[in-house]
């Protein structure tokens, strides 16, 4: 299969597998792989064998979209989450993101990625949120995304530039409440009630 008639039909996936491909296409000689590896056609997006078409670099939501699909299930949150309901004002660069996968750190052609590791239980508090017209991805709400970040990095709540006014305009208190209940974890709520009298709220 040449690299154009491959690239039709396999970018409308976003990303894939080498055995996806073969399963879809038995006959396909997955040196080609390698070969458009090398010319920058496609690019690795982690370790695992995860690849996306160098193209999705023109489309600039396209990190989000392979937030979600380096680290499965995942939902992105605490900073970058923060920063798309714009309560935070410059977040950092890596996309922040919450899986049952093991905890990692990812660099690649569209950003970089930091994973934090949870259990089944706190996969919660996210939803779909569509993106470039048509594609979706897991981002936590307002209140699941301050509560990762009190969770998993709480020194750098402290550090972020929260804009209070939108945050006490968006914020659904009681959904804040419910979710540091279903957490179950005091010293969370410790953080929630220090963070929020640090910010004047």
């Amino acid at each position: 299969m040449n690299y154009m008639a491959f690239h039709k039909q396999w970018h409308c996936h976003g990303c894939f597998t080498i055995d996806e491909v073969l399963a879809a296409h038995p006959e396909f000689d997955p040196a080609d792989i390698a070969r458009w590896l090398d010319d920058g056609d496609i690019v690795s997006l982690d370790k695992q064998g995860l690849f996306a078409f160098s193209t999705w670099k023109n489309f600039p939501d396209s990190p989000l979209l392979f937030a979600g699909k380096i680290r499965r299930p995942s939902y992105i949150s605490m900073q970058t989450a923060l920063g798309l309901h714009n309560i935070i004002a410059d977040p950092p660069k890596a996309f922040t993101c919450v899986t049952t996968d093991t905890a990692c750190e990812i660099s690649n052609l569209f950003g970089d990625y930091r994973y934090f590791s949870a259990d089944d239980s706190h996969m919660y508090g996210y939803g779909k949120v569509t993106i470039m017209g048509d594609r979706e991805i897991n981002m936590a709400t307002p209140e699941k995304a301050l509560l990762d970040l009190l969770l998993f990095e709480p020194d750098a709540a402290c550090r972020l530039k929260f804009d209070t006014l939108r945050m006490i305009a968006i914020m659904n208190w009681r959904r804040l409440d419910r979710y540091a209940a279903a957490a179950g974890d005091e010293t969370l709520n410790i953080r929630l009630e220090n963070f929020l009298r640090h910010i004047g709220i």
